[in-house]
């Protein structure tokens, strides 16, 4: 498997978290990825076979392909995605008010992507993958987004400084304090959230501190709960736990052995065929 991330040039980097490729040859046991709650919109290009699943449970149901350009939405619940065979993916993970500064509102649906993202566009990142250019796509759509930055106006708001405020603190922070450091009512900052940054104020800091905890977890699965919830500022663990699974929808402790064991089958997968008929397994992005 491939993945790794690029750090925006600094001139995109209060609109854009990173650029990121992922490419991989999908076996039986690693074809089945969960796509976990976070607070950035990203934008990607796809070369494979993907569907999304409805039901980020687990239970059977009809799968929906995934278009060569699709969206992934923040979302505050897992979202199950399989692929079969080699698949490749370039995209933008833009924070979603850079999103909305850039494009005027959200790419819901795929009409919508289609209006934004030029056909041609389209065209020449498609044949970058198909031909496994991944750097040279990337370089590409970064100077697609730089070009889009430059033509439109992005005055700072009230609400972009608290957004930006609670990743730069992980999370942490009273609104009311940040609302007042920007010189608005906590009302004002709260409306202003819901058009310009598309949750709540509490909802993104919720998110940005399951992200952390997600990565820490994904980085040393065996991490002490007990430690990693005291760093995030939960009162105890317990705490941490109802908040990890409300939006994981698996509490941290099996989340750990599931990363455990995606680490041993990633391993025992290398030397097997894919199957597309074989039971997928959880794993994480």
């Amino acid at each position: 498997m491939l993945h790794w991330t690029r750090e925006p040039a600094r001139s995109l980097a209060h609109l854009v978290r990173c650029f990121h490729v992922f490419e991989d040859g999908h076996a039986p046991a690693t074809r089945e990825v969960h796509l976990y709650p976070g607070h950035t919109l990203s934008l990607a290009f796809l070369d494979g076979a993907c569907w999304f699943a409805p039901d980020p449970s687990g239970a059977a149901g009809r799968l929906v392909p995934v278009s060569a350009v699709f969206v992934d939405h923040p979302t505050t619940r897992p979202v199950r995605l399989v692929a079969l065979g080699r698949t490749r993916i370039v995209g933008v993970n833009f924070y979603v008010w850079g999103a909305i500064r850039l494009f005027g509102r959200l790419p819901v649906n795929d009409g919508l992507v289609d209006a934004l993202v030029p056909a041609r566009f389209a065209t020449r990142i498609a044949r970058l993958l198909a031909q496994g250019e991944l750097d040279d796509a990337i370089d590409v759509l970064e100077q697609f987004v730089a070009e889009r930055a430059r033509a439109v106006e992005l005055a700072p708001s009230p609400a972009i400084e608290v957004a930006t405020r609670l990743c730069d603190t992980r999370g942490h922070g009273s609104i009311l304090g940040l609302a007042e450091r920007a010189s608005v009512s906590l009302r004002q900052l709260e409306r202003q959230f819901r058009t310009q940054v598309g949750m709540s104020p509490k909802t993104l800091a919720r998110v940005i501190r399951f992200e952390h905890a997600r990565r820490r977890i994904e980085a040393a699965p065996d991490t002490s709960l007990t430690e990693l919830a005291h760093d995030l500022g939960f009162a105890d663990q317990a705490h941490f736990s109802r908040e990890f699974r409300a939006l994981a929808w698996i509490n941290p402790r099996a989340f750990q052995a599931a990363v455990r064991g995606q680490r041993d089958l990633r391993g025992a997968a290398a030397s097997v065929p894919a199957n597309p008929s074989a039971a997928p397994q959880r794993r994480s992005r």
